[in-house]
Parts: structure tokens; sequence; C-alpha cells
């Protein structure tokens, strides 16, 4: 079968690909491994991704407008917001409207099909692909939304960002409150950060990154809230930690956590990644009107999507960077300054769910830390 894009992955990135094509009237093929949902994730979406995305709400669990952030002494700050900032979603149904979204606009799509073999040529893209026997397929470009898939991203001459580990479980017997809790400390998650989130029914999402020893510590953390995780399923992945080197090649964009369009703050890649799938269309229309998909034309594509996130991106590596050199006593002292009217305020005024610079600029300032990197 012959296509004009095929887009090899089905999650948010991928599918929004897929469903905007499919929208400019390009014949598109999506292709995903499993079934939509599933992934590690805290499941914590903002305000502004409905907004800006024109995205279907069905899948809101809850709304969030406060966040408990816990410090290794077991002092806490919670920051409370007027209105919600964030939703809890399901993600099974928040990709699974993603990829209605695809379909609706003229995309097939074919789940549980893993690509086998891809081939690119002057006269196109062939790919092969195992779902319940092999076949072939055919088009003049592809997207590729594969998440960190070293191995098949190597085939295809690119390279991955690089990556850190996380990990988490579903618990349906939740009794605890009803807040969403961030744990510091080097005893729990060692340079980054370990959550809670209570999705509502007695259910709460538990999980951690980090990029030392991640099981170990994982296990550490569980016990700590009393939860044998024996009878859980513990699902783990990389996530982004920065951008890739190269998000383009002939006839080939890269987005999503693939191209490392992720929040290095927290690994949160929805927006990012849709936002890349955005630009990557816009560069596919162009390219096809031209006749150019050329690997000089499609560079086009990583120079817009690194002048709109790469200030976002360095000035998280650099906050992990210095967060990494954090004593608990430190990190005691920071949560313990936090509690005064000042950082609420700031928070309040100028803290974005996706965009995180300009807070963390005010933020150093108003605690008096010095650092090299701003």
């Amino acid at each position: 079968m012959k296509y004009d894009v095929i887009t090899i992955g089905g999650g948010p990135s991928g599918a929004y690909a897929s469903y905007l094509l499919a929208k400019e009237g390009f014949k598109v093929m999506l292709l995903d491994k499993g079934n939509p949902g599933g992934k590690v994730c805290t499941g914590i979406i903002s305000e502004e991704i409905f907004q800006t995305f024109s995205l279907c709400r069905k899948s809101i669990l809850k709304d969030i407008s406060s966040i408990q952030f816990i410090a290794p002494s077991g002092i806490s700050f919670t920051y409370e917001h007027p209105t919600p900032f964030a939703y809890a979603v399901d993600r099974k149904a928040f990709d699974s409207a993603l990829l209605k979204m695809a379909q609706e606009a003229g995309a097939s799509f074919l789940s549980q099909a893993t690509v086998t073999s891809a081939e690119v040529s002057k006269d196109g893209v062939k790919l092969g692909y195992e779902k319940n026997g092999q076949f072939a397929a055919s088009a003049q470009a592809m997207v590729l939304a594969t998440g960190l898939n070293r191995k098949f991203l190597s085939s295809v001459g690119l390279k991955p960002p690089d990556s850190m580990q996380a990990a988490q479980i579903e618990i349906d017997n939740y009794q605890g409150e009803d807040q969403v809790k961030v744990f510091l400390g080097n005893n729990i998650a060692p340079g980054s950060f370990a959550w809670m989130v209570p999705i509502g029914n007695g259910m709460a999402r538990i999980g951690m990154s980090t990029q030392r020893q991640l099981r170990p510590h994982f296990s550490r953390f569980m016990r700590t809230l009393g939860i044998s995780n024996g009878h859980l399923e513990v699902r783990s992945r990389p996530v982004p930690y920065g951008m890739a080197p190269r998000t383009y090649a002939k006839r080939t964009l890269v987005i999503g956590d693939a191209a490392g369009q992720a929040k290095t703050t927290t690994g949160g890649g929805i927006y990012y990644g849709l936002l890349g799938a955005k630009m990557a269309v816009q560069t596919l229309k162009e390219a096809f009107s031209k006749g150019d998909l050329s690997e000089q034309y499609l560079q086009v594509y990583e120079k817009k999507w690194k002048e709109r996130l790469t200030p976002e991106i360095e000035m998280g590596l650099r906050l992990r960077e210095l967060f990494s050199t954090f004593t608990d006593e430190r990190i005691n002292t920071l949560i313990n300054f936090s509690r005064n009217d000042g950082i609420a305020t700031l928070i309040r005024l100028q803290a974005k769910f996706d965009w995180h610079r300009t807070f963390i600029l005010s933020l150093l300032k108003i605690l008096g830390i010095k650092w090299s990197g701003v």
C-alpha cells in the first residue's frame, strides 16, 4: 500500500501528527507496536494543553489545584492555587481520543504492529512490519514517534537523546490524603523526585524517576509508604534527558520523546511532543508543496522546534545538575524557606505548568542561590 506519510508510534505526538497530516489531505498510515495508554506517566496534564491543541476533556479524572512538596525531614510546603492548573487524566482514554481524532480525519491505524525494517531511498520509504504475519508499506516520508527506541533509531542513522529511568505502579486501595505529593531527598530519588497522584475511587499512581539504581530506590520508597509491590505491576521506561543531536534525515522527521521534546524539570513530554508534532507537520506540508523531502530542506523543522524549546530544556538540565549537588540538609532548608508567603505569591504570578524557565530564574534569585548557569 502506498501512502504519503507513515507515522511510527501511536502515543500522543504520533497520533496528533497523523491527525494533522490527514486533516491536510495527506494519505497517512499510523503504526504502533502496542495499544493506547499504559505509559509510565503521572497523567497530570495542564489546562494549556487542552486549550492550545483543542483536545477532548472526557479523559479528565480529577482537577488539580494544589501540590505538596515533602522534604527528607518530613517538613512540607503546600501550594494552593485559586483555580485548577492541571488535571489527572486516564492515559488510555486520553491516548485513545487522539487516535480517534487521527482516524476520523482519515488516517489508517494499526495497533500491535511492530516495524521490522525501514529503508529510505531516492524514491521513498519502504517499511516492513509484523502483525500476525509479515507485511510491507511504502510512503514518501515518515514521522518517527517511537520513544527512546535506540535500536530502531540507529537503524535509520539517528540517535535518541540521553535518558533517565522512571517507574510507576497504580494501586486501587489508596486511603491517604486526596493530595498530589512530591517527595524529595537523596535516599528517595537521588537528583530527582518521587510522586503520589490520587486519581479518585481509591486509586493512586506512585512513581519515581532517577539516574541512579532505579529499582532499589523504588522498592525502598514503597516500603517507606507501607506498600508492598510484590503483587503489583511495576512499569518502567527511560524518559528523555535533553535533546536528540539530530531530529531529521532524508524523508524523515523525529518527534516526541525520540526527539527529546520533554520537560527536563519533570520529564513530562506531552505538551512539547504535541508542539513538535505540529511543527513537523508544518514542515512536511511545505516540503511536499516544493517537492523537496531532502535532509537539507527538512532541517528547517529542527531549527524551528529547538529555537522554541531549547531555553526551557537547557534550563531544566542546569537545574537538575544544581539539584544533584544538594544534600538532604540543604533540601530541608529550601523547603522550610519556601513556606513563606512570598514563594506562594511567586508561583501564582509566574509559574506555568509547561514553561518553567522564568519562574526558576526568579525563584533562584529569591532563595539567594548563586548559580553560574544563569
